[in-house]
């Protein structure tokens, strides 16, 4: 319902409207909504209703660049890896491709949202992992993943940069893969 854009920072909400929304108890929705706001993505005051918590423009650098540390970091640890497994990085990034070609950008957003966390995932690292979703779930509710404008120029870059960074990590270059990422991300850090 956050990705849909059916909630957003300027819409409040209550617990019991998305409890009968989606017909279900409070309970589940109650947690969920506690765990929301742990996470930072929400804020509630009570007769006040649930909103989506915004994004400052500092805040917004600060996770682009936390992004860029963690996936840099996953680089390394595949890299280390004697034989990783690139399979699924492939073929979401020639899915990306494919969905940029159809102008597909939603479904292209998600998958690429899919790639990072595949990427992170193959660190082997599950706490890096898990800090990486709730990073990833936390710029999105925002909007702010990156740059969602996609131009011309842009859509081009895109799979371009995607299959660097297989490349370099199956050419065990880890210099090579670092670059490839904060390229990549760089495109999304503002001025």
């Amino acid at each position: 319902m956050i990705f849909d854009g059916e909630f957003s920072a300027d819409r409040k909400w209550s617990q019991r409207g998305v409890s009968r929304q989606l017909g279900m108890s409070m309970v589940p929705v109650s947690e969920a909504v506690r765990r929301l706001e742990q996470q930072g993505l929400l804020q509630t005051k009570s007769r006040s209703g649930i909103r989506l918590r915004r994004l400052t423009p500092e805040r917004r650098r600060e996770m682009l660049h936390f992004r860029e540390a963690i996936e840099v970091q996953a680089v390394h640890m595949i890299v280390r890896k004697k034989r990783p497994s690139l399979g699924k990085l492939r073929r979401l990034s020639r899915r990306l491709s494919k969905q940029l070609r159809e102008e597909k950008y939603h479904e292209a957003a998600n998958t690429d949202c899919e790639f990072h966390c595949e990427l992170v995932k193959q660190a082997g690292n599950s706490l890096m992992s898990e800090r990486f979703d709730e990073l990833v779930l936390s710029l999105l509710s925002n909007a702010a993943w990156g740059d969602t404008t996609i131009t011309a120029e842009r859509e081009s870059k895109i799979p371009v940069n995607h299959t660097a960074i297989v490349d370099a990590l199956a050419s065990g270059g880890v210099e090579r893969a670092e670059r490839a990422v904060r390229e990549h991300i760089g495109t999304s850090l503002p001025e």
